[in-house]
């Protein structure tokens, strides 16, 4: 697999071949970014800017910039070169459906940094007047500082990570440079995304008797037993074992971080979770740090059936600041990749929630010993009396929420904001909670203090440069009564229900 997919694809080439890089954004800085700065500067990203316009906004950050949390801010990109067109043709060919023994979802991302201010400015500049919402690029992993050229862009310092099985990272440049007057047609179906459209409709209210009889039917005992939250860094992965040994992924998460990778208690949490043949997938949302762990999961995990919030729906997502200019791509390649190979294997087993489907359990068993629920695509900033500033974007909140049953309750609650989540969740209590978005900045919980003995889990990684976790986040959790467990250092946290 590792051989076939390398070969394909020649992620790390260093011989400096054109490729394409699509960028997104990264939730975290971006939300920090938008309680230190004016509206005005979403202008960024609006294609009807004049150069004064935006030069005047540009000499305002650089002066604002030293006083902003995480600047300089990290970019992401998705890569896409001769190999990626080529293995993803197989989503175009019918006829391949039961012959992909070969093929399984990859990852195929740049995250970095510019390596000056002047440079993210050109690159935005350019990115405005970009007719193709890519960039033109190749990767370099020499030591070259200056190219004899003057074509290029701006050069981002950071890692390219790949990965069908193992993950594989490598140092270096991504080198932006100006887009050459056409695009060969076959890159064309991958940079405008619609090879990876899907065939499968997502389901809203109007199809719940369905939705609830598809996974009736796989006449499951849904008593949990224990809920596994892995120590994966900066992610989130939890194995919930149900009687019988039969096993639910609540996300299939691993951090980015090669540092993080590296350490031994996240290796062994990756051997563990990778034995693991689970019966249903169920996503919270569509960030790589929920999904990057099918890297290591056991193959039959695309056998099973898979519950889903609508990826799409967060592709046509707009900034909605007062002057509802900004638009942004969260979702990475790899993500739209995941999914239509999903879509593409599906034989009825892939649900994907769409977002009229708001602020409700989606899905109950019988006596309510797991239920799954969702949020609602609506950002929430500085509510319900939080004491610090903070966002949480509508690509989190429109996230799918667990709550689980027994002798013992738990939420997991995936990256969504307390506050969204549907009012029903909180008629209970839970001696588990696994906080939500990393222990982020975040509104108060609606539960009471109880003195019960009571555990929060904090999954979140070491390198992370966003404030995870939170001091006031921390602070409200002890408040209520929960005793404060954190994933470092452990294989896993066990939760038994």
């Amino acid at each position: 697999m590792k051989n076939y997919i390398m070969k394909k694809v020649e992620p790390f080439a260093d011989d400096k071949r054109m490729i394409f890089a699509k960028l997104y954004i990264n939730n975290n800085w971006f939300e920090e970014l938008s309680l230190h700065l004016p509206n005005e500067l979403f202008r960024f990203f609006h294609p009807d800017m004049d150069i004064e316009e935006f030069l005047y906004i540009t000499k305002f950050v650089e002066y604002s910039s030293p006083s902003i949390p995480f600047f300089p801010f990290e970019l992401n990109f998705s890569l896409i070169n001769e190999g990626v067109v080529e293995l993803d043709s197989i989503f175009s060919k019918p006829d391949e459906k039961n012959k992909n023994n070969t093929y399984k979802p990859y990852f195929y991302e740049f995250s970095g940094y510019c390596k000056s201010w002047n440079d993210l400015r050109k690159l935005f500049s350019y990115y405005i007047k970009n007719d193709y919402g890519c960039f033109t690029c190749f990767l370099d992993f020499s030591e070259e500082d200056n190219y004899d050229r003057n074509d290029i862009i701006a050069v981002i310092d950071g890692n390219v990570l790949f990965s069908a099985s193992p993950i594989e990272e490598k140092s270096g440049k991504l080198v932006v440079v100006e887009n050459s007057s056409s695009i060969d047609p076959k890159f064309i179906p991958v940079l405008d995304d619609s090879i990876y459209k899907c065939s499968t409709s997502p389901i809203d209210e109007s199809g719940k008797i369905i939705f609830n009889g598809a996974i009736d039917n796989l006449k499951l005992s849904f008593k949990p037993k224990n809920a596994i939250i892995y120590n994966v860094g900066q992610g989130n992965n939890v194995s919930i074992e149900l009687n019988g040994g039969k096993h639910i992924f609540f996300d299939i998460g691993l951090t980015k971080s090669r540092v993080e990778r590296n350490q031994s208690e996240i290796k062994a949490a990756i051997k563990e979770f990778s034995k693991i043949k689970p019966e249903i997938v169920i996503l919270s949302h569509w960030d790589i740090d929920h999904i990057l762990g099918v890297s290591y999961a056991n193959h039959n995990i695309y056998n099973a059936v898979w519950i889903v919030p609508n990826l799409w729906a967060l592709m046509k997502y707009t900034y909605k600041n007062s002057r509802r200019v900004l638009k942004l791509k969260y979702i990475s390649d790899s993500a739209k990749r995941l999914l239509k190979y999903l879509d593409f294997k599906n034989d009825k087993k892939l649900f994907i929630i769409d977002e009229n489907w708001t602020n409700n359990c989606i899905y109950s068993s019988k006596d309510n010993k797991m239920c799954i629920w969702i949020g609602k695509r609506k950002s929430a900033k500085g509510i319900n009396g939080a004491k610090e500033p903070y966002i949480i974007n509508e690509a989190n909140n429109f996230g799918l929420i667990i709550t689980l049953e027994n002798h013992k309750n738990i939420l997991l609650s995936g990256d969504c904001e307390y506050s969204i989540m549907p009012s029903d969740i909180w008629k209970k209590g839970y001696q588990y909670l696994l906080a939500s978005h990393h222990c982020s900045k975040m509104s108060q919980i609606p539960l009471v203090k109880s003195s019960s003995n009571k555990k929060a889990i904090l999954s979140y990684g070491v390198t992370n440069i966003y404030g995870h976790p939170n001091k006031q986040h921390i602070r409200e959790l002890a408040d209520i009564g929960y005793q404060i467990n954190t994933t470092l250092g452990h294989r896993h946290i066990r939760c038994d229900l």
